[in-house]
């Protein structure tokens, strides 16, 4: 039903509002998140298709907080192939009626306040599940920090030397277990599980062992997803 046409899937628009939760956003307009309001959208609307969400941080306002906060969700929507609609550059078209909430739906166009923009497709969410994984902000963007989990995850296998380039400390913080220093039986089980929901994210066999086929999938990801 909505307005233009699908680009990104429904579960984009999930792995987007599980961001956004994360971060302490409020959402609504959403079956998964209270009602749906008829006549409260465009009768062409995305949210009547469970396709779109409204989010806020705190009282429903525009505060600079809000702004701000609004902002880089903006730009995380948009790294999930989101459509937003939010007066973050202006008030022109529909963003005049979004300056006290943010929109993301998934749709083919934004406006951020300077009129609507048009797009064709949108990424997986490959990286989005190597960092829930290894306990990493899931923003699907696969930059340092990031980078840095993945590089202690695979070190810490055999393939990659059995090392620990950042110390085991920061690799049980990675594998979400107590940090006792020690690479002991606890980390190293969460290590091979997490080897496993690594696989799962590349679309190789999850055997819970780094191997050649995973090395492979991961240097091409990193490849095609990794900026500083």
């Amino acid at each position: 039903m909505g307005i233009g046409r699908q680009v990104a899937p429904a579960a984009n628009l999930d792995a987007f509002m599980d961001w956004a939760l994360r971060d302490g956003a409020r959402l609504s307009e959403h079956p998964a998140h209270g009602t749906v309001h008829k006549g409260a959208h465009n009768p062409r609307s995305w949210h009547y298709d469970g396709l779109a969400v409204d989010v806020n941080w705190g009282p429903k306002g525009a505060s600079a907080e809000e702004h701000q906060k609004a902002t880089i969700a903006t730009r995380v929507a948009r790294r999930f192939g989101l459509g937003v609609i939010f007066a973050r550059e202006g008030t022109v078209g529909s963003a005049k009626f979004h300056q006290d909430h943010l929109h993301a739906d998934c749709g083919s166009t934004f406006n951020i306040g300077q009129g609507l923009v048009s797009f064709q497709s949108a990424p997986p969410l490959t990286t989005y599940r190597i960092q829930a994984a290894l306990g990493a902000e899931r923003d699907n963007s696969w930059g340092p920090l990031t980078d840095k989990r993945v590089v202690a995850l695979r070190a810490a296998s055999q393939f990659g030397g059995a090392t620990f380039p950042f110390g085991v400390g920061f690799l049980q913080d990675v594998l979400q277990v107590e940090q006792t220093g020690e690479f002991d039986a606890a980390s190293r089980q969460a290590h091979d599980r997490a080897v496993v929901a690594v696989q799962r994210a590349l679309a190789v066999p999850p055997g819970g062992r780094w191997d050649a086929v995973t090395e492979e999938a991961y240097v091409a990801a990193r490849r095609r997803f990794r900026h500083d």
